[in-house]
């Protein structure tokens, strides 16, 4: 015994195990963080929607520069599923507003089918004959 302290064996191994522990929490959490990253982070609304000839579903959106911007409708037995998901890089953009449209065909028309985002929310869609300017 030096100085008073207690030597137990196998401490060296807790320390390790701790360290081990410590590390493996380190990479999950940082392989997360970079995976959300990566990936699309954002699921935006429409600004507009408008139903065409009961053909046509026209939906407006918003972006700013270098955003990539995907879109997507599901057309289901009792409704029409619609998203755009937008993943903003980092690094410094100019500060503007780009406005993008989709344009789907709906081959067996809407059939007052409701359109609504994919977490339930009904989308409020006009009518008309022409294609929107």
């Amino acid at each position: 015994m030096r100085g008073g302290r207690t030597r137990t064996p196998g401490g060296r191994r807790i320390w390790r195990l701790e360290l081990a522990i410590t590390l493996a929490v380190i990479v999950v959490l940082g392989s997360i963080g970079y995976y959300r990253a990566v990936h699309f982070e954002g699921n935006e609304r429409f600004s507009r929607c408008t139903i065409v000839s009961d053909a046509f579903l026209v939906l407006d959106y918003s972006y700013g520069s270098g955003d990539e911007v995907v879109t997507y409708m599901n057309p289901e037995q009792d409704k029409i599923v619609v998203g755009v998901r937008v993943h903003s890089p980092g690094g410094t953009r100019p500060a503007i507003e780009l406005q993008g449209r989709a344009q789907y065909l709906l081959f067996s028309g809407f059939k007052d089918r409701p359109v609504v985002y994919d977490d339930g929310r009904v989308l409020s869609c006009g009518r008309s004959n022409d294609m929107p300017k």
